[in-house]
C-alpha cells in the first residue's frame, strides 16, 4: 500500500474505507 507524507493513519482508514465502498 502507498503511503503519502502528511497522511494521518485516520485519513487512510476513511481513504480506504471510501474506496472499498466503490
Amino acid at each position: 500500500m502507498r503511503t503519502l507524507e502528511g497522511h494521518s493513519a485516520a485519513v487512510w482508514d476513511v481513504e480506504f474505507a471510501l474506496l472499498a465502498d466503490n
